[in-house]
């Protein structure tokens, strides 16, 4: 019986390997009751179903013979007990096979007839990508990648065209598209020499001359390029924070192309970083956004350039998910308070909040304007009040400032200044309160060298406006000790402020 059952199940999974190599086959299947049969359309799913519904038939027929010769065995060998109780033996063992085959194909065509005829599932309106000649009757299932063109028989054989299939019914302008790499070497080597297309319903792109090529769908996150204006080589979708690029983007971005999602509600927006940490502070763009005029896009293509500054080079990125939903949706804002550890009842700290109204969709301002001035009003101490009165009076870091008769910190701007010599009640460390999901980014303007490496060898140095920043999105009690957003080896003053509602 145990032997049986072993014979059964190498038969069956004899069957279910073939199916992985049946693509490269020219043969005639038959039809078998209730499987179907198997055409030169047909898919993976339909292999397998066709396959393992063989398998079922095989067994019935396995076991049938094996009752047999056991029928056989008891009949011919009455006169030796031992022989004919082998022979019954063997008929119970077929039956009980024959018994279990049955039921499992029962059970499952029960519960679910998928189990036993799985499909593939395409994307909404889309009927599948296929190879062909370029008669799109004639159509041959593709995978979403082949490394080596060279060695794949169905291409040899005059299907050098890919055909983007869409059913009938479907809108070509909520189709997906289909993005094409087509590497001029095998194992998607070459990438100065691939080019890139995107396909849209009923597209077809040759891939005849190619070494090798993938494919994706353009689904929304961030693309990166090579070059400017989103040309050259481009990266698939990009939709979580980065903290080392890959290669071959690292350091060589150029450009951005944001794809946002209207109907999922998914809008995308990143920060790039000359630090491989995006955590940390560095020289970093302005946010991108797929906006332009408070104009939100569906996708957008934006240089690099016009969000950093000469001899950028992006080594992280930060991604997020930009919350465009009602103002509240987001939380109760942000607070911003003039000396560490500033919610804490028992610290004497100035106090700003940001209200989800005033944040928007984005907000942005000078670090040392009026609607970021620390309110002193609630804290009942002498400094309280030195604070309120000095409230149209410039700050003590200012040049000028009477430190006798002015508030130490009146502004964010004034965390630059941070100093031992004033006194832990009256210092300017700063902290950050979140009272919902937002991204904090303070940005510093400074001027900076860039180095710039020439064709023949040589360098070149030169003094640019540079932009340095660092993010938060989770309380930070003390400012100047969980991370500087203030470029080393330089005097300059917190800039400005953004905050974006995030998901």
């Amino acid at each position: 019986m145990k032997k049986s059952k072993v014979f059964f199940i190498i038969i069956f999974l004899m069957l279910l390997s073939a199916a992985g190599s049946a693509y490269a086959l020219e043969a005639n299947y038959p039809t078998l009751p209730m499987i179907g049969t198997i055409t030169e359309d047909s898919g993976l799913g339909q292999y397998v179903a066709y396959f393992f519904g063989l398998a079922m038939y095989l067994a019935g027929a396995l076991a049938v013979i094996s009752f047999t010769i056991g029928a056989v065995q008891t009949i011919m060998t009455a006169s030796s007990p031992e022989v004919a109780k082998d022979g019954k033996d063997r008929m119970k063992s077929a039956l009980l096979g024959l018994v279990l085959t049955l039921s499992a194909f029962v059970i499952l065509q029960t519960i679910n007839p998928n189990f036993i005829s799985p499909t593939l599932t395409p994307l909404p309106g889309v009927a599948g990508i296929f190879y062909t000649k370029g008669d799109l009757e004639d159509l041959k299932p593709t995978p979403m990648a082949v490394p080596n063109i060279a060695d794949t028989e169905i291409i040899s054989k005059g299907y050098n065209k890919i055909y983007f299939k869409c059913t009938e019914e479907a809108d070509p302008t909520k189709v997906t598209p289909l993005i094409i790499w087509k590497f001029p070497l095998p194992n998607f080597e070459g990438i100065g020499g691939t080019t890139v297309e995107v396909l849209g319903c009923g597209g077809v792109s040759s891939i005849g001359g190619a070494g090798s090529f993938k494919m994706a769908f353009k689904t929304p996150g961030i693309y990166y390029f090579l070059q400017e204006n989103c040309q050259g080589y481009m990266s698939g979708p990009n939709t979580t924070t980065q903290n080392n690029i890959t290669e071959p983007f690292t350091g060589k971005i150029k450009s951005v192309r944001i794809v946002n999602d209207f109907d999922g509600g998914k809008y995308y927006g990143a920060i790039f970083h000359s630090s491989p940490d995006a955590e940390k502070a560095s020289d970093c763009t302005n946010p991108m956004l797929a906006t332009d005029d408070e104009i939100i896009y569906d996708e957008s293509c934006s240089n690099l350039s016009e969000f950093s500054f000469f001899g950028f080079t992006p080594y992280s990125v930060e991604i997020f998910n930009w919350n465009l939903g009602p103002a509240v949706s987001s939380g109760d804002g942000v607070w911003f308070y003039g000396n560490v550890n500033g919610w804490d009842s028992g610290n004497k700290s100035g106090a700003k909040q940001i209200i989800p109204n005033l944040i928007g969709s984005y907000f942005m301002q000078s670090s040392n304007s009026t609607g970021l001035r620390f309110d002193y009003t609630e804290i009942g101490t002498s400094l309280g009040k030195l604070c309120y009165d000095a409230k149209d009076e410039p700050a003590c870091r200012q040049a000028g400032a009477d430190v006798n008769n002015c508030c130490p910190c009146a502004f964010p701007s004034d965390w630059s200044f941070a100093s031992k010599e004033i006194s832990e009640e009256v210092g300017c460390g700063g902290s950050i309160k979140f009272g919902g999901t937002y991204l904090v980014t303070l940005y510093t303007d400074y001027v900076g060298e860039v180095v710039i490496k020439n064709d023949d060898g040589t360098e070149e140095i030169f003094d640019v406006e540079k932009q340095y920043c660092q993010s938060f999105k989770k309380d930070t009690p003390n400012l100047s000790t969980q991370g500087s957003f203030l470029p080393s080896g330089t005097r300059a003053e917190l800039s400005r402020i953004n905050i974006i509602p995030i998901h």
